[in-house]
């Protein structure tokens, strides 16, 4: 039983990985998003911190857009977002993240990168 269940999880991880919306999609085209939920992947670029307003922006290639969350990760981290597409008013297009998972810290990269040497 418990080998059905980590392999039912793998296969959801899977998919939702490949249902990520590209940020440039979602820059390129903001109305279309607008109001909208989406997954996003990428590497935290920025981490925001300023009292109740937090956050940070996420990167995928030369593409970033800001996320709003309660969690925030550490600069280099790569990051899954889900959350809502907003037209904001001291910010353009930004997210609004209901869930944030860490899918490996820097140093994990870092360490994988250089055992892969």
């Amino acid at each position: 039983m418990r080998k059905l269940i980590i392999g039912i999880l793998i296969i959801a991880l899977m998919v939702l990985s490949g249902c990520a919306t590209p940020i440039g999609n979602i820059l390129d085209n903001p109305d279309k998003y607008y109001g909208k939920k989406v997954l996003i992947q990428g590497e935290v670029s920025t981490p925001l911190n300023f009292g109740k307003m937090q956050g940070f922006s996420v990167r995928q290639g030369d593409k970033s857009i800001m996320v709003s969350s309660e969690t925030v990760p550490n600069h280099g981290d790569t990051v899954t977002v889900r959350g809502i597409v907003v037209k904001g008013m001291l910010m353009s297009t930004y997210i609004f993240a209901d869930k944030v998972a860490i899918k490996e810290t820097r140093e994990e990269r870092q360490a994988r990168e250089e055992a892969e040497k």
